[in-house]
């Protein structure tokens, strides 16, 4: 696979910045809203730590994290597009919510929280990476592809999306947003569905995964599921 240059990395960013802005800032109808400005700079800020680190670390799985294309599987396909809309529009929601409607009243410290958390789940979706050079965008059984059993992966079984969960109720409260719940729990629930479907496909393909799961129970959350 080829290596991603540093120039194609920061292209992506340079392009990433006006287009986050636009999500986040044109919904509100204004730029002086300052939980929008500390989202938008935790985001590049944690998205720009991890592609310098796997850039020198591990660049084949920045590649693999930067490639577009067509996920293998119809039911994938199915699900990605319902699952992007719903995760963009914890993003978009707030703007609307907490600033050009002014519904939703959440606490200072209660923002403050969510924006700890949402950097709680960049550390952990470091930490996932960090063990698992297969975590391409698609759901796919790649070539030497094993089973991840180490880190994260002790606890449970997709630590990925267990990142991905905490860091939508995250971005909710932390831009001030009650509604912006309501895409994040369905973002969670259109990861239960893939999730289900997921593990359906790697019993069959994945040498492993199968006694994998019975040394790991729970898939998403430590104790519940």
């Amino acid at each position: 696979m080829k290596k991603p240059s540093t120039l194609s990395v920061v292209m992506k960013f340079l392009v990433a910045v006006p287009v986050m802005m636009a999500v986040i800032f044109w919904p509100a109808g204004t730029l002086g809203w300052i939980e929008g400005w500390v989202y938008l700079v935790l985001q590049l800020g944690t998205s720009t730590g991890l592609a310098v680190y796997f850039l020198k670390h591990d660049p084949e799985l920045i590649q693999k994290r930067m490639e577009m294309k067509m996920p293998p599987h119809v039911w994938d396909r199915i699900i990605m597009v319902p699952f992007v809309l719903s995760m963009a529009s914890v993003v978009i929601v707030p703007g609307f919510d907490a600033v050009r409607f002014g519904w939703s009243q959440v606490p200072v410290w209660l923002e403050a929280t969510g924006f700890v958390g949402f950097l709680g789940s960049m550390w952990m979706l470091f930490l996932v990476m960090k063990v698992n050079s297969f975590l391409a965008k698609t759901v796919e059984i790649q070539k030497g592809h094993k089973v991840v059993t180490t880190g994260p992966y002790g606890v449970v079984r997709h630590p990925m999306y267990s990142a991905v969960l905490v860091m939508v109720v995250s971005i909710s409260l932390g831009m001030g947003s009650w509604y912006a719940l309501i895409p994040a729990g369905l973002t969670v629930l259109f990861l239960a569905v893939r999730i289900s479907w997921e593990e359906k496909m790697l019993k069959e393909e994945l040498s492993g995964y199968e006694e994998y799961m019975k040394k790991v129970r729970f898939r998403l959350v430590p104790g519940i599921w």
